[in-house]
Formats: structure tokens, sequence, C-alpha cells
């Protein structure tokens, strides 16, 4: 089997997973799903994940990444 992964790694922040998670449905990978989310939810409302996609863009674009943002995470 041939599995591809890309990752990058962001100015001042920790590395963190990003994108789907593939797993068998058990107990275990429930409380790592759960663990992932509170993360993510924690970086959002300190507004280090919108501050990190910020960083990356160039300004031209940090309204339309910010209405994105705030868009996908309000449809959730």
């Amino acid at each position: 089997m041939n599995i591809h992964t890309l990752s990058f790694e962001l100015a001042e922040i920790e590395p963190y997973i990003l994108g789907r998670l593939m797993c068998v449905k058990s107990e275990i990978t429930a409380q790592l799903i759960k663990r992932v989310n509170k993360q993510i939810e924690s970086l959002n409302q300190q507004g280090e994940l919108l501050r990190v996609h910020l960083d990356y863009y160039p300004n031209k674009l940090h309204s339309l990444v910010t209405r994105y943002l705030t868009k996908g995470i309000q449809d959730g």
C-alpha cells in the first residue's frame, strides 16, 4: 500500500495534525479525535487559528481567509 502524506511547519506554532484522520472506530480513536477537536477549539477561541493562517497568506487575501475561516468554523 502506497500512502502519501504531506505536512507543513508553521513558524512559532507547535506541530499539530491537519486534515482528515482515517482510523478504526473504537474508544481509543474517539478519545484521540476528541482531544484533537478540543485543541482546535482552544486555538480558535484564543485567535491563534486565524492568526497562523493570516501569517501565512499575503495581506491582500486576509479578508477572504478571515471570511472563509469564520464561516467554516460557524458552520462546524
